[in-house]
């Protein structure tokens, strides 16, 4: 399992529920996390493989953007 981490334009509980049910489907219930506390609104998620142009596709389909933490 990997677990990704990403900077994102999420800014609050309103933006968190438009992704929700698109972050469930791609990487199950319980597998994602966004802090919208978080200067960089960071989103942690648990995936078997690398997701990124999948979570950003998501991302950008509801007008959000994300880069990779390292």
């Amino acid at each position: 399992m990997e677990i990704l981490i990403f900077k994102t334009t999420v800014m609050n509980s309103d933006d968190v529920m438009v992704l929700a049910d698109g972050l469930t489907h791609l990487v199950g219930k319980n597998n994602w996390t966004i802090d919208i506390e978080d200067c960089d609104k960071v989103l942690r998620l648990q995936a078997k493989i690398d997701i990124t142009t999948q979570l950003e596709h998501l991302l950008a389909k509801h007008g959000f953007y994300c880069e990779t933490l390292k």
